[in-house]
């Protein structure tokens, strides 16, 4: 089945993506008709946001029984969600369900393509901290599914919001969201020891943002026009031994989450080695020492 955008949406969910998602769809027409959320206050709160009269935490009270059902749900509860739906007396074979998940695929839904529906996903490579509005514009969108007209239906409601999306095959969906995890979740956490660490200078005068923003932003903005690899610079990637036993000797001397931040320091150390080799082709002499120093105090 063809689907459009005169086609009924109906939101599953009121978290933090549909605060972004939402308002993106309505702004570009398409129909939102019912909000359904596990909290009626949540659905209410949405709801009277976009204007939007249905709403409740009861799928089987909801009168729009046909459309496009999107699950804006956290990845624990797409299969919960999915099953009550599945049970739902309803003939959905002119519906489509969409989870929104990165690293769970379309067979959570599976249980609804046996009563005909369509089924998809479409993540958003974007974060979503938190309620507010978030501009989505230029990100790109991942979509898997089993129909060739689901496809174009995705790929129509992604060029509307502007976003710039691609298909992807089910086996690959926990890779390709472990690539975000790494670029996003993983730098967060770099950067928050980074402030642990720094909060021990007592610089009254400067922020954390303050000072090492221009320095992280640099490094961004370098990988962006080159690589990971040839952006690479700091004592790892010169071969300063000596840099790095101070690093170690202050880490140990630390008396809060110093086996954290030890541990972190080794570990992320070992792999700017490989990015070393990947800018290089070989290790020299000072960064083969790097790493034997490393594995060393790792397995101590």
């Amino acid at each position: 089945m063809q689907f459009t955008r005169k086609d009924k949406l109906i939101i599953i969910g009121a978290g933090k993506i549909a605060y972004s998602l939402v308002p993106a769809l309505s702004d570009k027409g398409y129909k939102i008709k019912a909000i359904i959320s596990k909290r009626i206050k949540g659905a209410k709160e949405l709801a009277s946001k976009l204007k939007i009269s249905e709403y409740g935490d009861d799928p089987e009270k909801i009168k729009i029984k046909k459309g496009v059902f999107i699950l804006a749900v956290p990845d624990n509860q797409i299969k919960s969600a999915a099953e009550r739906y599945s049970k739902i007396k309803i003939d959905f074979r002119h519906s489509l369900f969409i989870h929104l998940s990165g690293s769970n695929d379309i067979s959570l839904l599976n249980c609804l393509a046996l009563k005909k529906a369509q089924i998809a996903s479409f993540h958003i490579m974007q974060t979503f901290p938190s309620k507010r509005r978030k501009n989505i514009k230029n990100s790109f969108a991942a979509v898997e599914t089993n129909s060739k007209e689901t496809v174009e239906y995705l790929f129509k409601v992604a060029s509307d919001l502007e976003l710039k999306p691609f298909c992807i095959e089910s086996q690959y969906k926990t890779l390709y969201h472990l690539t975000g995890v790494f670029a996003s979740n993983f730098i967060n956490a770099v950067l928050f020891q980074s402030k642990q660490l720094f909060d021990l200078l007592e610089l009254k005068q400067y922020s954390f943002n303050r000072i090492l923003s221009p320095l992280f932003n640099s490094t961004i903005k370098n990988i962006k026009v080159t690589s990971p690899a040839k952006a690479l610079s700091g004592p790892v990637e010169r071969g300063d031994l000596d840099t790095l036993k101070k690093h170690i000797r202050a880490i140990k001397q630390l008396t809060n989450n110093k086996e954290n931040i030890l541990n972190s320091y080794l570990s992320l150390s070992l792999v700017l080695i490989n990015a070393t080799k990947v800018k290089y082709g070989e290790l020299n002499r000072n960064q083969s020492e790097i790493k034997e120093l490393l594995l060393k105090e790792l397995c101590n």
